[in-house]
This record gives structure tokens, C-alpha cells and sequence, in this order.
């Protein structure tokens, strides 16, 4: 089998990702989904290939326990392979699919109502959590990987509980972003500066770095669309501040390694995905992981259902993967994410991942298509941001796990807003 090196693949895909954005951002316009998740995957595909170029000339060396400082080469450019042939069959399909947007942010607006309503469920789902930790006498943990454990002895109910408020938490916060910009443009300097200071207490206090990033994510994409186009020129650099300190923050909560760069590039985020799919080829050549095959590819379809309806045991893939192989390092609370590269693996390998990419680039690109159209409503765009932040996911965890997502972030909204007054097609006009 033809397997691609890393500086092939850091090459092509650049050359790819060049072309795609010319096509699709080159001029100022709101940003683009497609072109988003592309950059996400450059990002999660890049940064690994560029820490085993560096580990392969002698500079550093993989940072994950589960290497051990050691990898078997044909593994990981089988890996680099797969990512080659999800990202350009992707791309392929966006392109082929996604038509020019016809959006106009003036036929957009929003009701006061929309914005107090949105604003108040965030704030009582943001205050909840912790009034509702302590009348259950939770053991409030001091650290943030012991967060993850808080709750694990406690019904599956209770569990169930606290996911849905954080997910209700999540998605008004977006709707709030996005209300919030249209209803009053200006109020965006103050919103900017609430999120970046968000960003940067989240990064030195050991918080939740990823919802505080995502967040200031969302200002930008809604700014974007609601306020003011943006071209790829002014999008680069807040996506090199944002990744910068994405990955400094990673590396402020670990405190490993004595080089802060090779550290952020050879063992943080980017890599343990990585690391995940090279693992798990081994595991599925091992034997170890074949049983496994068919539970998993249901994963996404298990999510949309309640532990309670679904018929057996439902297998979440990033905690079969822990709880299987490393377990010790599962019952402390640690926990890695799965990647739909590991799908791949666990699936029918190349054309698996060609497969994903396919689909899942002509779902975006209808999805780009119909909520970017002439018709748009402030839900659409609400819909349309939440989609751009959340599209990581399709990379990072499981291929369509934002459609389980939808069911527990965006419905409870739509159901809100109708409940209100919202009126489905028709724009909200003050």
C-alpha cells in the first residue's frame, strides 16, 4: 500500500487548503463552514505530522505515555494516510456541492424577548450546576481532570442530568452571542472583550479551555455574518492567536516537557488524537479490538438515545477506548477523544475514510447552502454559528456526532423561540 510521509502530507494539504480558501473566503465575506472544518483538519492533521517529521530528524520526541517515546513508522503513515484521503475527499465534496451564499444580514433581526429569553436560560443553567452539586453533597473537586470523576458513582439519571444542563448551557450561550450582536452591534467591543478575558482565565485557572475558546469563536463567526464580512487575510491571524493560546494553555495545565514549543507540538492535543489512531491500529492488528467493530459503528446512532430506551449496552467509543486499554489512567478520571480517523481504523480502513470525508462534506455543504440562503432567519444563523463551532467535533470525536448534539443543544432552543413566538420562515422583525 502506498503510504504518504509527513512532508508529503504537510505539502499537498497545504497546496489543497490554499486552493479552497481562494474559492470560498478569498474575498471579505462571513466565514465559511466548509472552509472552517478544512483549517480544523490542517490544524489536527499538521501538527502531529510536523512533530513526527521533527521526532524522525532527531528534534524531540513523542510525548504520550502511550508511545513511550517510541512508534512504529508504518503505523503512523498509515495514519497520515487515511487523514490525506478524509481531507481531500471532504473538500472535494464541499466544493462540488456548496454554492455561492446569498445571504443578506439585513433581512435578518431579533425581538428584544428572543435576547432576555436566551440570556436568562444561560445565566440559570450556568448558576444551576453548582446550587445542584451541593443540595446533592457532591465532593466538589480542586482540579479540573478531577471534575470528571465528581459524578461518576451517582445514578445514571443524575449523570444524565448534569449533561443536559451543560449542553443547554453551551447552545445559549452561542444563541446569546448571536442575539446579542444582531440586537445591538455595538455591544460587540464589550462582548469581545468579556470572552478574551474568559479565554485567558480559563487557560491560567485550569477551567474548561475549550468551551471558553469555542465561545470566543462563536463571536467571531456571528460577527462575521451579522456585522461586519471578514476576509481570510483578517481571519489568519485571530486563528493563530486563537491556536497559540489554545495550545499554551494546553501546555500550562500539563507542565511537561522542557521545551514549551516541542511539548505544545509532540504531546498536547493534536498529537493524543493522533496518537489515538496509531494506537488503535496496532490493537486492531493485535486482535485486541476486533470484537468491538460492529458495537462501534453504531456509536453515533446510540447518542441520540437515551441510556434507558436503547436496547443493550450502549458503547461510547473515546470511553470504550479508555476503559479498555487504560484503565487505570480511566479510573483517575483522565480520558482521551476518539477521532473519526479511529473510525476508519475500526472500520474498513482508506475507503472508510474517503467514505466519511464524502458525506460529510455534502452534509455541510447542503447545510451551508439552505441556512445561508435568501430566507434566513436569526435561528438559521444561530444554527449556522453553532454548526461552525461545533464542527471539531466531526474530526475530534466521532464523524456526525452533531447530530446527537443537535438533539440536546439546538432543539431545546427552537422549542424555546417557538414557545415565544418565534414563527418558522418568517424573519424576526423588532
Amino acid at each position: 500500500m502506498l503510504y504518504f510521509t509527513p512532508f508529503a502530507i504537510i505539502l499537498i494539504s497545504a497546496i489543497f487548503l490554499i486552493i479552497l480558501t481562494r474559492k470560498f473566503q478569498s474575498n471579505a465575506m462571513h466565514i465559511d463552514l466548509g472552509i472552517i472544518f478544512i483549517i480544523v483538519c490542517a490544524v489536527y492533521g499538521f501538527v502531529p505530522a510536523i512533530g513526527v517529521l521533527l521526532a524522525e530528524n532527531g528534534i524531540g520526541f513523542i510525548e504520550d505515555n502511550r508511545m513511550l517515546g517510541y512508534f512504529d513508522i508504518e503505523s503512523v503513515y498509515y495514519i497520515q494516510t487515511l487523514f490525506f484521503a478524509f481531507f481531500c475527499s471532504f473538500g472535494f465534496s464541499y466544493c462540488y456541492i456548496r454554492k455561492k451564499s446569498e445571504f443578506n444580514a439585513q433581512n435578518v433581526e431579533v425581538k428584544q424577548k428572543y435576547l432576555i429569553t436566551t440570556i436568562s436560560v444561560y445565566l440559570m443553567c450556568l448558576s444551576s450546576v453548582p446550587v445542584i452539586k451541593y443540595l446533592l453533597g457532591v465532593d466538589f473537586s480542586e482540579d479540573y481532570i478531577g471534575s470528571y470523576t465528581e459524578l461518576r458513582n451517582y445514578p445514571i439519571i443524575i449523570q444524565q442530568i448534569f449533561g443536559v444542563i451543560d449542553q443547554l448551557t453551551f447552545s445559549f450561550m452561542i444563541a446569546t452571542v448571536v442575539f446579542a450582536l444582531k440586537y445591538r452591534p455595538h455591544w460587540g467591543k464589550y462582548i469581545f472583550i468579556a470572552l478574551v478575558v474568559n479565554m485567558l482565565y480559563a487557560s491560567v485557572s485550569g477551567g474548561s479551555r475549550t468551551t471558553a475558546f469555542l465561545g470566543f469563536i462563536a463571536y467571531v463567526v456571528a460577527s462575521s455574518i451579522l456585522v461586519r464580512p471578514v476576509s481570510f487575510v483578517r481571519l489568519l491571524p485571530i486563528g493563530l492567536f486563537s491556536l497559540v493560546l489554545f495550545m499554551a494553555a494546553g501546555y500550562w495545565r500539563g507542565q511537561t516537557g522542557e521545551n514549551p514549543v516541542l511539548t505544545a507540538i509532540q504531546g498536547g492535543e493534536f498529537m493524543a488524537l493522533f496518537v489515538n489512531s496509531v494506537d488503535l491500529s496496532e490493537h486492531i492488528l493485535s486482535g485486541e479490538a476486533a470484537n468491538y467493530v460492529h458495537r462501534l459503528a453504531l456509536a453515533d446512532i446510540a447518542k441520540m438515545v437515551p441510556s434507558q430506551l436503547w436496547l443493550g449496552q450502549k458503547l461510547d467509543p473515546a470511553t470504550w477506548y479508555a476503559e479498555t486499554f487504560y484503565p487505570d489512567y480511566y479510573a483517575a478520571g483522565g480520558g482521551f477523544a476518539f477521532g473519526t480517523l479511529s473510525e476508519a481504523v475500526m472500520g474498513f480502513g482508506l475507503g472508510d475514510a474517503i467514505v466519511r470525508g464524502l458525506l460529510l462534506g455534502g452534509v455541510f455543504a447542503h447545510a451551508g447552502n439552505r441556512l445561508m440562503g435568501r430566507n434566513t432567519t436569526i435561528f438559521s444563523v444561530f444554527l449556522y454559528v453553532w454548526l461552525i463551532v461545533i464542527c471539531y467535533q466531526s474530526y475530534r470525536d466521532t464523524t456526525f456526532s452533531f447530530l446527537a448534539r443537535g438533539i440536546y443543544q439546538v432543539i431545546p432552543v427552537f422549542l424555546l423561540l417557538r414557545f415565544i413566538g418565534y414563527a418558522p420562515g418568517q424573519k424576526a422583525y423588532a
